[in-house]
């Protein structure tokens, strides 16, 4: 596996949780201006997005397309009153 899908990955495991780039390299082990690349990169292709920043100023990152976790209950659709649902 390659760093960029180590990265990602890491973020989509983090059931939409925001993550510093520090916080990110020290969990992965890696450096952290390889992982900033590897952030860049990964915003590029859309997998990742910059959620804002913490309160020191750095970058928070999130996955972009994180599936919702499996214990979020979803919506329930009611049919309009008057609809033969």
């Amino acid at each position: 596996m390659d760093g960029l899908d180590l990265v990602v990955r890491e973020l989509q495991v983090r059931d939409g949780r925001q993550v510093t780039c520090r916080q990110l390299a020290a969990q992965l082990g890696l450096e952290e201006r390889r992982v900033r690349v590897l952030l860049g990169e990964a915003r590029r292709l859309g997998h990742a997005a910059a959620m804002g920043s913490s309160p020191s100023g750095a970058t928070l990152y999130v996955a972009a397309h994180t599936p919702p976790h499996p214990r979020t209950p979803r919506p329930r659709i009611s049919p309009r009153p008057g609809s033969r649902a």
